[in-house]
């Protein structure tokens, strides 16, 4: 009789088991007919660099309208700090203003 239980017990487990896993995989329903449209508003780019523009206090006092373009140029931002600056030639303790040493030596004429 506990054989017969066992296995029942493990039946009925593994068709618990399997059942869970079909109803995980259940597809939505596509939908049929015209419906709305999506807009493709999000991927256009409505602001850049041509289009957003910056003035100074100054040039707003003097009612002068010379606006400027963004610049997008900005060569080596990544490289913040003073021993990125210097392509890694000096080394500190890790904390932006301890003192640097030069890893390489300077050979110092007597």
């Amino acid at each position: 009789m506990r054989v017969f239980l066992k296995k029942c017990h493990l039946i009925f487990f593994i068709f618990l088991t399997g059942s869970l896993n079909l109803l995980a995989q259940e597809e939505t329903p596509t939908r049929s007919g015209r419906g709305s449209q999506i807009l493709d508003d999000s991927t256009v780019n409505v602001y850049g660099p041509n289009t957003t523009k910056w003035i100074t206090e100054n040039n707003i006092f003097q009612n002068k309208g010379d606006y400027q373009p963004l610049d997008t140029m900005l060569s080596n931002y990544h490289r913040w700090t003073y021993i990125q600056s210097s392509n890694n030639f000096y080394h500190n303790l890790g904390n932006v203003g301890t003192a640097l040493n030069p890893i390489f030596y300077k050979h110092q004429p007597k």
